[in-house]
């Protein structure tokens, strides 16, 4: 018995070949993994505007109303300057 894995449209087929040319199909549904990071709903500490920014931003994130920071990149998650009301997954 040979053991064969064939990938068609995002599904693995599992296929034994049980002799004289016969085969036994099985199909396994590939895991999808949780993304490790969100986005936040945040407010704003001097306007209270509510702004939805990426919990792992790489540029400084403004206010759109009144130019207040509200994150900042630490080589990872940001640093949330405001008040974090939501986190959206």
């Amino acid at each position: 018995m040979q053991e064969l894995w064939v990938y068609d449209s995002e599904i693995w087929h599992q296929i034994e070949e049980v002799g004289a040319g016969s085969v036994v199909g099985m199909v396994k549904r590939g895991i999808i993994p949780k993304p490790e990071s969100n986005f936040l709903k945040v407010r704003c500490s001097k306007c209270s505007n509510e702004q939805i920014i990426f919990e792992r931003c790489s540029t400084v994130v403004k206010c759109t109303v009144c130019d207040e920071t509200l994150a900042e990149p630490s080589g990872g998650r940001a640093s949330v300057k405001g008040e974090v009301i939501q986190i959206l997954s």
